[in-house]
């Protein structure tokens, strides 16, 4: 499954949007219990932290903004190290745990983690999983010097195959309730996805290989937080627009941000200047297919990504931050991220080996 995040309009932050309609208009199922993240006062010590609303209006709403979800970014203030590199780590949670309504009908705690080089010039891997009703859990991890990208998934319990019976109606499950773990992946695990706990009473991972995508050329590319940072950071009044190459999952394709103008941006009593940016495919006819998002910066010198927007069936989609978080990041004077860089490349030749920066690693804190 490839989640077209951030530019798809038919999905949303990796959260396909039939889920996020399916609130709004499935029964009732069954109550469970899912871990409480508190996002919009769970802020850390240090970093950029911006906490949102996702809205969706439309039909099912009669045409007016209904409230899903909270989610939060936040960008770790320092770096770490990652298969001899230096990378930063930026993270998107979602979670419905404030909606009753939406709790009641597909209860969702999405995470993305992404560590990107420092530079902001590719990917090296990425974690997305939910601990909601889907209950999953995926790596990505891209192998730019080998050109390939390697997805590794949780483990399952599933039925036990041998425990079937026979019947007028063909083969059947018993109801024998017996279960059995997977079996291991056609490779094993890098030593890097070895650090989760166990299952299995510890006799197995808890990741198994999933699938490599060969051939992804020299090229590399960024996930759409790492994509993110770069569009904070451009210059859209001298180049309005650039060319970049997006990752998710195991995709990799080329993208066009474009300059839309500038706007006044309202969030609750207080009104900022923004820029307008669209993200979308840079081939017209799948940028018609699989749609575009709209991004409002804010133009002061922290260039707060403020609102996201994409249409929905029947409606539209939007994440907005909270006047709190705008409030709160308008006045926080510490350390927001660890990237250092402009670059948004994508083109360089990784052959071969990964240089360290020549700072060391012994020299980040």
């Amino acid at each position: 499954m490839g989640f077209t995040l951030f530019f798809n309009s038919k999905t949303w932050f990796g959260i396909p949007l039939s889920i996020m309609l399916f609130v709004l208009s499935a029964g009732l199922s069954q109550a469970a219990s899912y871990p409480k993240w508190d996002l919009r006062n769970n802020v850390p010590e240090s970093g950029e932290y911006i906490s949102y609303k996702i809205a969706y209006r439309g039909f099912f709403t009669g045409y007016s903004w209904k409230n899903l979800a909270d989610m939060a970014l936040y960008n770790k203030p320092k770096p770490h190290e990652f298969d001899q590199e230096l990378v930063c780590q930026s993270l998107m949670r979602l979670s419905t745990e404030n909606f009753t309504f939406a709790e009641l009908f597909h209860p969702v705690r999405y995470e993305w983690i992404a560590n990107n080089n420092i530079d902001l010039s590719y990917t090296r891997l990425v974690e997305y999983f939910d601990r909601g009703k889907s209950d999953n859990y995926h790596v990505v991890w891209m192998d730019w010097p080998h050109e390939m990208i390697k997805v590794y998934r949780k483990r399952e319990l599933k039925p036990d195959e041998s425990d079937k019976e026979l019947s007028f109606l063909g083969e059947q499950w018993a109801e024998s309730n017996k279960f059995k773990w997977e079996d291991d992946g056609a490779e094993p695990l890098p030593s890097f996805l070895l650090h989760y706990p166990r299952v299995d009473n510890g006799r197995r991972s808890f990741l198994i290989y999933d699938k490599t995508v060969r051939e992804v050329g020299d090229k590399t590319a960024l996930e759409p937080l790492g994509v993110l940072e770069v569009m904070r950071r451009h210059d859209f009044k001298t180049q309005p627009s650039f060319d970049i190459n997006i990752t998710v999952d195991e995709d990799v394709k080329m993208h066009t941000v474009q300059y839309q103008g500038d706007e006044v941006l309202k969030i609750g009593d207080i009104s900022l200047p923004a820029i307008r940016l669209r993200v979308a495919n840079s081939e017209k006819n799948q940028a018609d297919k699989e749609g575009w998002m709209d991004i409002w910066i804010s133009q002061d010198e922290r260039r707060l990504p403020l609102r996201y927007q994409v249409d929905a069936p029947i409606g539209k989609m939007r994440v907005q931050i909270t006047q709190e978080s705008l409030i709160y990041n308008m006045n926080y004077d510490g350390p927001r991220n660890c990237y250092v860089g402009v670059e948004h490349k994508n083109t360089r030749d990784l052959k071969g080996t990964f240089q360290t920066p020549e700072s060391g690693f012994n020299s980040i804190e």
